[in-house]
């Protein structure tokens, strides 16, 4: 099977369809790139993607929607800009009443990493996106470890994520955003990556669910304040 072939398959498998409301359910959207969408866990994402394990846990009048965009960026200058994306489009014309978004990682790839631009278009991401949703959350990208086998190149910088997780927690804190720490969370937790060091595997996927279940508890009932 030569490369081109499975790299056909592969993006024939990753098509990034968003979850639609369920009438009569209250919905939290999760809006994201492939850690999102659940990339780690291809095959059985609708089962193992970490926010259809939070759906899962979540109290009977919630609905959780995937909103992942596979290979999405901050920057505005990529082809693959979440904001340009017609996911995002789609949501931007819905209210949500909880938006969490995690974003920022495939912004490290060489080619598309630029530190003087970074922080101006992460904040007007973040600024155009809070205007659609009661509660909007940024989830502070997870870490990312060396490939636990050979994959080839490395196309995610380590560092940079590093970086940009730092730069995030900056621009949130300047523009008053709630925020949750994946970052910290996951930096000392290589088992729950897959080989790329990048995805996260089932069990992964099922810690960061159960981590932002008990963060967003007390969003579900409007008498209980914001507390992480």
């Amino acid at each position: 099977m030569n490369a081109f072939y499975v790299g056909f398959i592969y993006a024939k498998r990753i098509e990034n369809k968003y979850d639609m409301p369920i009438p009569g359910k209250k919905q939290l959207y999760c809006l994201g790139d492939g850690l999102t969408y659940g990339v780690g866990v291809l095959n059985s994402r609708k089962a193992f993607a970490w926010p259809y394990l939070l759906n899962a846990d979540l109290d009977g009048d919630w609905q959780v929607l995937n909103y992942g965009v596979s290979d999405a960026t901050v920057s505005q200058e990529c082809k693959n800009s979440l904001i340009g994306s017609k996911i995002c489009q789609k949501l931007m014309e819905q209210h949500c009443p909880i938006l969490l978004l995690m974003i920022g990682t495939n912004d490290s790839k060489l080619g598309v990493w630029h530190e003087m631009r970074f922080e101006s278009e992460f904040m007007a991401l973040a600024g155009q996106l809070r205007q659609h949703a009661d509660r909007f959350i940024i989830l502070i990208p997870p870490a990312v470890h060396f490939p636990k086998a050979a994959s080839g190149k490395q196309p995610v910088r380590r560092e940079i994520v590093n970086t940009i997780a730092e730069m995030e927690m900056k621009c949130c804190q300047e523009m008053n955003i709630d925020y949750i720490d994946l970052h910290l969370l996951t930096a000392q937790h290589p088992e729950w990556y897959g080989d790329d060091g990048i995805h996260f595997t089932k069990t992964g996927n099922q810690a960061v669910a159960e981590y932002l279940l008990d963060a967003v508890r007390p969003l579900l009932d409007r008498e209980n304040g914001l507390s992480f």
